[in-house]
């Protein structure tokens, strides 16, 4: 008899799977989602916040009820990611890119392998657009919800951008490496590479023109091999990031 109950169990559990499975594909269960994000992202930024540091020194003075100090927080938090967003807006439209550029402003919400921001489908967010902080490239995003994005770092091995030096001109591919450099690979032997020299994109790749990507800080320069190479630093902390900016239109 007990092996009877559980065969029928067994093919409504695996029914109710292959149903959840097509309702995912059918895009049945997206109101869920949508409905789980939005509780879950102002969550995760707070997480976040906590783990950068930038959240500290919220605790009150003593005497006051306890519902009156978290408000006190509550507000103390809004008006520092208020002041914070201000900054960054003006820091943004005061970089060095094209006026005709038309920027989504955004605030990161974790760092695994790859930067993940409170905007999505829902703002107008596609996979391929470009994220930067002021005229530095942070990335390129590649997944998409309706309330998140993911951007691929120029240091992950998945990143190949197009690229020059800024003072000698030289080209090549910016390839990321495991960890947080990206390397400046196939550059010929008779380019010119300069420790401390910017990269800058060169509008090929999918990526905008005059992005900065990073510094060289070491060249390997073999003269019996075709090309040469360098190590780039960012010029930025992806850790520490807080607001960026998605580049919408250019």
């Amino acid at each position: 008899m007990k092996r009877q109950q559980v065969l029928p169990t067994f093919l409504v559990f695996i029914l109710l799977c292959l149903l959840l499975i097509l309702a995912g594909i059918f895009g049945f269960t997206r109101p869920l989602q949508e409905g789980v994000e939005r509780l879950t992202v102002p969550l995760r930024m707070t997480v976040y916040r906590g783990w950068q540091g930038t959240t500290g020194g919220l605790g009150g003075q003593g005497g006051l009820g306890e519902k009156t100090e978290k408000e006190k927080a509550q507000l103390q938090v809004k008006l520092e990611v208020l002041q914070d967003e201000n900054q960054a807006l003006r820091k943004q439209l005061g970089a060095p890119l094209p006026a005709s550029m038309k920027f989504l402003p955004a605030k990161t919400l974790g760092l695994t392998r790859y930067l993940t921001i409170d905007k999505g489908e829902k703002d107008g967010v596609k996979s391929g657009k470009l994220v930067v902080s002021e005229n530095i490239l942070v990335g390129k995003i590649v997944k998409v919800t309706s309330a998140t994005a993911d951007i691929l770092l120029p240091t992950d091995p998945d990143s190949k951008i197009p690229a020059k030096t800024l003072k000698t001109q030289a080209r090549g591919l910016v390839i990321g490496q495991f960890g947080t450099q990206a390397i400046l690979n196939r550059v010929v032997q008779a380019e010119t590479l300069t420790v401390d020299d910017l990269v800058v994109t060169i509008g090929e790749g999918g990526y905008g023109r005059d992005l900065l990507i990073g510094k060289i800080n070491k060249i390997n320069k073999i003269e019996v091999e075709p090309f040469q190479k360098a190590t780039i630093n960012p010029l930025v902390n992806y850790n520490q990031l807080d607001n960026v900016f998605v580049i919408m239109e250019q």
